[in-house]
């Protein structure tokens, strides 16, 4: 929260003066900023998953370029633009390192979703999903029933839940939620096999 809210203090401060110094600028750099904003969750959570990883350090390179610190009359100005925009950048280079990190197979990547996006149902039922194919119940559970929270009708999660009873052994309760999730969407096919699955099961096919 406290980083964020210096980034927004110190792209407001740039926006600012860069309204004032070069105006032609401002719209190029409010119409960056704007679309980084809106899905960062900057402001408040909004559920969604922003793949910024790549961003960091271009962000950085092309404010050096776009600042035009050529333009800029005063040395010592202009050496401080470019030096606290070449920390940034190493900094952005490093930060990118990290989140390549999250990025390294399809369990980590859903897993590490969740933390980045706690109040999205797609990254709780995602992150559930991948315990379920590990094994790892109770995680599932977890997750699953966080996604029900958010949004019941989501007919992944709802699907993920009918999993989450056959692996337990509880094919009828698995039948229900299947059934269930083929309400909400006919055309599921993933729950229509699944369906037909247990339904083999429960009449001992």
């Amino acid at each position: 929260m406290v980083g964020g809210i210096g980034i927004f203090l110190v792209v407001g401060a740039l926006a600012v003066w860069i309204f004032f110094k070069h105006g032609k600028m401002f719209p190029f750099f409010l119409a960056g900023c704007a679309q980084y904003m809106i899905t960062s969750n900057l402001f408040f959570a909004i559920g969604t998953i922003f793949g910024e990883r790549l961003l960091y350090g271009v962000i950085a390179y092309l404010l050096l370029f776009g600042f035009g610190f050529f333009s800029i009359s005063n040395e010592w100005i202009r050496r401080g633009v470019v030096a606290l925009l070449s920390i940034w950048m190493l900094g952005s280079w490093f930060r990118v390192w990290i989140r390549n990190a999250d990025w390294k197979n399809e369990f980590i990547f859903f897993t590490q979703m969740v933390r980045d996006a706690p109040n999205s149902v797609l990254a709780n039922s995602n992150a559930g999903a991948m315990y379920l194919l590990s094994g790892e119940l109770e995680l599932a559970d977890k997750y699953i029933t966080i996604a029900e929270s958010i949004y019941p009708k989501y007919i992944h999660i709802s699907n993920n839940r009918g999993l989450y009873y056959e692996i337990l052994g509880d094919t009828k309760k698995a039948e229900e939620k299947f059934r269930e999730t083929l309400q909400l969407n006919p055309s599921y096919e993933t729950a229509q096999r699944n369906l037909e699955r247990v339904q083999k099961i429960n009449q001992g096919l």
